[in-house]
């Protein structure tokens, strides 16, 4: 006979039980977990006077905790990893997922889009290029990276990369490892658009947008500067922020948070905001991007400015000339940069990368080779020096012509194209390394 105080007290301990066993289940996200917490219930309540039918619904009620877990956005199972993670807002990494062509995870606001023709059309055609003209390419230079490199990690603090454009996948290829990274361009950041409930025409319109601002980085390996002006100034377009996250997405990053910044007459960072007509807020507005991806284990930060690095405007701008000053130890990344640091006009910015950079990668458009003294930098050659392409054909370097000639050097080849001249055995890069005082 069942003495009934004690059946009460088994009872709200069994009630308390399966309490905590559905709250745990609902952090858990693991379903030998689920089954252990089932099996163990199961055998209380057998031995209990609850009536079955509420033993099934118990269990039930734990399916249903436990499917609403697994149903959470993937990314947000990283916040368990970092204490130091921020609070995921799902939107950022359901519309670079989107916009990246790629499935959306399940919860997405993006799933009804994603099933369109449009995107599917749109996902189709971007992959496909992708392929072609980004993917085997990138998997090469991230092999070199390494083995010219040595171990990734070890480069890790701040990369600078000036002129860049919204160019992160070179960028983060050659250098997955830094912490915070530091882009700088004349176009426009933009802002972060909605996409979940656009109709069928501006959505068109907009990917239509992206595809052909995506034009020239995917075949020539750089954006051109001319088609930047107006691609990122458009109606549907009005920034760089959608194509950097495409690019974050695509190469296996969850993008955790996204806020505007300044940088104050201070040369500090401040808040800031994103807009779509930035010729009615301050200065050197920019925007933030906090990201994850499992390989490197840590959140990383990209921030990019919209600033004009010219001696022209930096006297007028003590702010940013502040910020560039003060930005301690970097290692610097130049591309496709039109050969403007050859000009007296870009002298100020130039002095910057030199006096702060203890590595820097480049190709022949950067820092003039003539500026890589002996007696500061240890610099190694790769691949190929005749002449730039016609369009800057009166930026040509004696100097970096005569040391691909000199024999005393190891040149090594690429094998891969990148920068103006992007056809396989026609590109250069070049290492210098700060020698240790």
């Amino acid at each position: 006979m069942i003495n009934p105080a004690k059946a009460q007290r088994r009872k709200g301990s069994i009630f308390n039980y399966l309490f905590l066993c559905g709250f745990a289940a609902s952090r858990a996200n693991n379903f030998l977990f689920l089954r252990a917490v089932s099996v163990s219930v199961s055998r209380s309540l057998s031995h209990s006077f609850i009536p079955s039918f509420f033993h099934s619904f118990t269990l039930f009620v734990l399916f249903l905790t436990f499917s609403s877990s697994y149903a959470q956005n993937d990314s947000s199972k990283l916040l368990k990893k970092h204490k130091d993670i921020p609070a995921v807002d799902r939107k950022y990494n359901d519309l670079a997922r989107f916009l990246a062509g790629m499935s959306s995870e399940k919860g997405s606001s993006y799933e009804e889009q994603s099933n369109t023709d449009i995107w599917k059309n749109y996902a189709a055609n971007l992959d496909a290029n992708w392929k072609i003209t980004v993917g085997a390419k990138m998997d090469k230079m991230s092999a070199w990276s390494s083995t010219e490199f040595g171990p990734q990690k070890e480069l890790g603090g701040k990369l600078f990369y000036p002129f860049a454009g919204p160019d992160f996948i070179h960028m983060y290829t050659f250098f997955p490892y830094a912490k915070e990274y530091v882009m700088i361009g004349l176009e426009h950041v933009g802002t972060v658009q909605d996409l979940s409930q656009t109709g069928s025409d501006s959505l068109n319109r907009y990917l239509a947008s992206v595809g052909t601002s995506l034009y020239s980085i995917l075949n020539y390996s750089f954006f051109q500067t001319i088609s930047m002006s107006y691609d990122f100034k458009s109606q549907d377009l009005n920034g760089i922020i959608p194509v950097i996250l495409l690019f974050m997405a695509r190469t296996g990053n969850k993008i955790l948070d996204i806020k505007g910044v300044n940088v104050d007459t201070l040369g500090k960072n401040v808040s800031g905001t994103l807009t779509a007509s930035p010729e009615n807020i301050m200065l050197n507005y920019g925007v933030k991007i906090d990201f994850y991806n499992d390989a490197q284990d840590e959140i990383q930060t990209v921030y990019y400015y919209s600033v004009d690095l010219s001696d022209a405007q930096l006297p007028s701008n003590p702010g940013y000339t502040t910020y560039l000053n003060n930005m301690g130890e970097v290692k610097t990344f130049i591309k496709s940069a039109s050969y403007l640091m050859q000009y007296s006009v870009f002298s100020q910015i130039r002095s910057a990368i030199l006096k702060n950079s203890s590595l820097i990668l480049q190709d022949d458009s950067g820092v003039p080779f003539q500026y890589f003294d002996t007696l500061t930098w240890n610099v190694n050659l790769y691949g190929t020096y005749n002449s730039p392409i016609p369009l800057f054909v009166e930026r040509f370097q004696q100097d970096i012509y005569d040391a691909y000639r000199d024999n005393s050097r190891t040149i090594k080849p690429l094998d891969f194209g990148i920068g103006y001249n992007y056809f396989l055995g026609t590109s250069n890069l070049l290492i210098a390394k700060k020698k240790l005082k």
